[in-house]
């Protein structure tokens, strides 16, 4: 069977699951399915580790500066959180986009690392040296894919035999990866699992004014402590950070309709001079730009 077949009975496989536009939960474990067939102005959120695969039209996301193209057949990683703008300007009714979403679990990532970095002959094979990675998927992934597929209809099959391809699909993420970078990336984990939940907690109150002293007490850490490992972890300092998911989310609400002193003060500005000053800084245009 080759990818594009491989593809198409994936898509056929999950698509009870996909009916209508959304994220979707599918009988596998940390498993979803995604559609979208509504074009809308790029969307900016945190994006917890995840492995991303295209059934079905084509994304581009934005990590940073960088654009990153998601075609059909290609799968996008992010390893460690972050923020990442969706671009849907390509989506349409006619061209919906869906994909196969695996939320990483970091528990299992870290097992089966350690068991990878425990084989004789590891790999030494060049790995892409940031946190996330794009790339045509192969076709041992496709194959441990449609193997997780064909679990979704028999419950004792699903009991008995899902978790092992859920290693061997995170085996076949990490098996790449040299030891180095293997190691580099536990390590990473070790201190994302703090500061992940110092960003969700950040994401769901962006109203609020945070100090570094609060946030590092949040993640049981001294203020120096919890400063460096949060821009270790997500390459911006803590309060760089906030200033970005804040300044994009009012930009989203903005899109949405709200008036400029609205999405300001949705995002916890209480100056609307400073808000406004602030935004053009970051985007290069005024807020009022599109109102």
């Amino acid at each position: 069977m080759d990818t594009a077949q491989s593809l198409q009975e994936l898509e056929a496989r999950f698509e009870p699951f996909n009916q209508n536009d959304g994220f979707h939960a599918t009988p596998i474990p940390d498993l979803y399915v995604y559609r979208n067939s509504l074009a809308c102005e790029p969307l900016a959120q945190i994006y917890q580790p995840m492995l991303i695969i295209g059934l079905n039209g084509q994304r581009r996301l934005r990590v940073g500066e960088i654009m990153v193209e998601q075609p059909i057949g290609d799968l996008f990683t992010n390893l460690l959180p972050m923020m990442i703008e969706c671009q849907k300007d390509l989506v349409s009714i006619q061209s919906p986009v869906s994909c196969l979403v695996l939320m990483l679990d970091q528990e299992r990532m870290t097992r089966v690392a350690l068991r990878l970095q425990q084989t004789p002959s590891f790999a030494s094979k060049a790995s892409p040296s940031e946190d996330y990675f794009s790339k045509p998927v192969d076709e041992r992934m496709l194959m441990v894919l449609l193997r997780l597929a064909w679990l979704v209809d028999d419950s004792d099959e699903r009991f008995v035999l899902c978790d092992s391809l859920l290693d061997e699909l995170y085996y076949r993420l990490l098996a790449s990866f040299p030891s180095q970078r293997l190691s580099q990336l536990l390590q990473n984990y070790r201190q994302a699992f703090q500061v992940t939940r110092v960003v969700d907690y950040i994401t769901e109150n962006l109203d609020h004014n945070f100090t570094i002293a609060e946030l590092a007490n949040l993640a049981n850490m001294g203020d120096s402590s919890f400063h460096q490992k949060f821009k270790q972890v997500m390459h911006e300092s803590p309060l760089q950070f906030i200033k970005s998911l804040k300044l994009k989310q009012a930009r989203n609400y903005l899109w949405q309709g709200l008036t400029v002193s609205e999405a300001a003060y949705k995002v916890g500005y209480n100056n609307l001079g400073q808000f406004s000053r602030e935004y053009k800084r970051k985007f290069g245009y005024t807020a009022s730009h599109l109102n």
